[in-house]
């Protein structure tokens, strides 16, 4: 291998354009939202404990009010990198993160799609889209173990062995941060498809992958519980999420034309009707 061929070229520029967009722009940026801090503070306290936050011992007006703290696993995260490098290294250990997400979609839709420039596209969009609630902050690693299962479960589709994978993300993801369901929900998705497919057609192989799905979707939910909480932990997260949309929270919002995530998501509708035809 010559040395002309290790050199950058335009494709190197091309897949790689969105994130490193993305990367510079997280990286430099020192806005942090207040709730980052309660983060590390939790975080702290676990790691010097030795045990589980189940009280409030950060704000003054619910002092000792008993919750589930469902992102321990990216708080103490979150901590031993800021205990390694200050908050300079967790703002970019979270852009590297995101910008691998963002280069693991535009490969994911590369491979499905054939073209990097409808990739590339896909890819602006969806950073553009979460501009308003790219942070520092758990959702990170949501987003990143949303992608991956997504690829995961297209990929299974010519190597079921693949469904093995879905679970193991679950039960991280159950850990990392609070939108897991959403993983079961995109699971569920592939589920309900197979299921149809299966039943319209009635092949052996169609049933054969209803069947995989079904057992991985089984898996996946009992991985879930493999927390501190068990069962509880869905009731926390939907107590969370209705509590979140009553004080207006940008992520648990109905999505909006006023929005930049509501224009990547209306734009994005007939683009998909697109492709399915």
């Amino acid at each position: 291998m010559t040395l002309r061929a290790l050199l950058p070229t335009d494709a190197w520029v091309r897949w790689l354009l969105v994130p490193a967009i993305a990367f510079i722009a997280l990286a430099s940026n020192t806005s942090y939202l207040a709730d980052f801090w309660h983060h590390l503070a939790r975080g702290r306290a676990i790691v010097e404990d030795g045990r589980l936050l189940d009280h409030d011992i950060f704000t003054c007006t619910v002092a000792g009010r008993p919750f589930q703290d469902v992102n321990w696993l990216s708080q103490i995260i979150y901590y031993e990198l800021h205990e390694i490098g200050g908050l300079a290294l967790v703002r970019v250990v979270n852009a590297a993160l995101v910008a691998l997400t963002l280069l693991w979609l535009v490969a994911l839709c590369r491979r499905v799609s054939g073209s990097l420039p409808v990739a590339l596209g896909i890819g602006i969009a969806v950073f553009l889209g979460l501009w308003d609630v790219l942070t520092i902050r758990p959702q990170t690693f949501s987003l990143l173990l949303f992608v991956a299962m997504y690829d995961v479960l297209e990929r299974s589709e010519r190597l079921p062995w693949l469904l093995v994978v879905p679970p193991l993300l679950m039960g991280l993801w159950a850990n990392l941060h609070g939108a897991f369901p959403a993983g079961l929900m995109l699971l569920g998705c592939w589920w309900l498809a197979a299921g149809w497919t299966a039943w319209r057609e009635g092949a052996a192989e169609s049933t054969r992958r209803f069947v995989w799905l079904s057992a991985s979707l089984a898996t996946a939910v009992l991985a879930t519980l493999c927390n501190p909480y068990g069962w509880n932990i869905y009731r926390y997260v939907g107590q969370t999420s209705n509590l979140a949309v009553a004080r207006g929270i940008d992520e648990w919002l109905p999505v909006g034309l006023d929005t930049r995530i509501g224009l990547a998501l209306f734009a994005s509708l007939p683009i998909l009707v697109g492709l399915a035809e």
